[in-house]
């Protein structure tokens, strides 16, 4: 197994529509306003996740032998579609063996990836339960997380998925009558919208979870903001590997419309890391950013 120098995690990023999750994670690899590529990538969505504004190429949406990583079931008549997938992700590691081939697998859409699995759930031979489909699902995910490992594949791997929130009062009563938490503390009310008994330990296979959320334009008819949360610091759950270092490099708390690499370089530095990536210094630095620099020169 070939193996890179370099900080190569997992990144799970959540949110509702529109916040810039699939943004986020393109942007590791593909600027979408040069429209440059910045380093290795491949795009996977699933079902009808897309967005083509992105300006995605395809020759990042397919397989070097022109397999689309669109992996969709129209007629949500069979399980082909994950097949596919399933054939993809283990011959990137064949691959890996060899040579690296990718700088970053963006797995956009593990919510759709969730729904298209269990509609087109057929039933296992042999197993009539009525937690077969469950079972199932939870199967595959842990076969998802073993697989897509950024050391082995020398790779960032960063995952999007949609946002769920707890029905306030019922599930927090819930909890407190079991013990499970504090009585006095509530769990997060935003969390990834995965379903089955994965759920609750998605974000154990991933070095760092954000929140990302949209705030109103600052100033009437201006553009609004895409915040991304490093920290907990509300309702939703968030987690950072690099905490205990990233708090007294007096990093902030959120970012504003950041890029990946807003998130990584920080890390790097951290951990006094070289930038192996982006292979082509083209990312631009968000508007907002920029707005702060001015008024701290001024």
């Amino acid at each position: 197994m070939t193996k890179r120098e370099g900080l190569w995690g997992r990144t799970l990023i959540y949110g509702p529509p529109g916040a810039g999750k699939s943004w986020f994670g393109v942007t590791a690899f593909w600027n979408p306003v040069t429209r440059q590529e910045v380093a290795r990538g491949k795009w996977v969505t699933f079902g009808q996740e897309d967005n083509p504004f992105l300006l995605v190429p395809e020759s990042c949406r397919s397989t070097r032998s022109g397999v689309s990583l669109r992996f969709v079931s129209p007629t949500l008549s069979d399980q082909a579609w994950l097949t596919r997938f399933d054939t993809f992700t283990k011959s990137l590691l064949d691959q890996a063996r060899k040579a690296p081939p990718l700088d970053v697998l963006v797995i956009d859409g593990l919510s759709e990836f969730d729904m298209l699995y269990e509609t087109t759930f057929k039933g296992v031979e042999g197993d009539s339960g009525k937690f077969a489909k469950w079972n199932g699902l939870m199967d595959t995910f842990f076969g998802i997380m073993q697989r897509l490992d950024p050391v082995e594949l020398g790779a960032n791997i960063i995952v999007t998925a949609r946002v769920r929130e707890r029905k306030r009062g019922t599930d927090v009563e819930e909890h407190a009558r079991k013990k499970d938490i504090e009585d006095d503390a509530a769990p997060f009310d935003y969390y990834p919208s995965i379903r089955g008994g994965f759920k609750d330990w998605l974000g154990h296979y991933f070095n760092s979870v954000f929140y990302v959320h949209t705030r109103k334009p600052k100033v009437p008819g201006g553009p609004s903001e895409h915040v991304l949360q490093v920290l907990t610091g509300g309702d939703y759950l968030t987690k950072l590997q690099g905490e205990h270092l990233w708090v007294p490099a007096g990093y902030p708390a959120e970012l504003v419309n950041p890029t990946f690499y807003d998130v990584q370089h920080r890390l790097e530095d951290l951990l006094g890391m070289p930038h192996i990536l982006p292979l082509k210094e083209v990312v631009t630095v968000p508007a907002r950013e920029r707005e702060i620099e001015n008024e701290k020169e001024e």
